[in-house]
């Protein structure tokens, strides 16, 4: 039987959290920045970096800020919107 000392129980939180935090902008917003996206995709930061400036990673520049739109985002990773009701 392993036992996880409270700073392992609370980083484990912290990235369901962080997780699920990741997955409502994807949801809600229009683009994301790097950090999210790379979190996303499980890639490391250089990684993330490396496939936005080859194109691999659909982007827009805003300024020196490179951000990904969320609807191709979601794209890559097969997730949809969900159904709204009709007005």
């Amino acid at each position: 039987m392993t036992t996880h000392s409270v700073s392992q129980t609370k980083a484990a939180a912290s990235v369901a959290d962080l997780a699920q935090a990741d997955f409502a902008d994807l949801m809600r917003e229009m683009t994301v920045d790097v950090e999210t996206t790379g979190r996303l995709l499980k890639l490391s930061r250089n990684t993330t970096y490396k496939a936005l400036r080859n194109g691999e990673i659909p982007s827009v520049r805003v300024g020196a800020q490179y951000r990904v739109p969320t609807a191709k985002l979601r794209a890559m990773l097969g997730v949809s919107m969900p159904e709204t009701a009709a007005a």
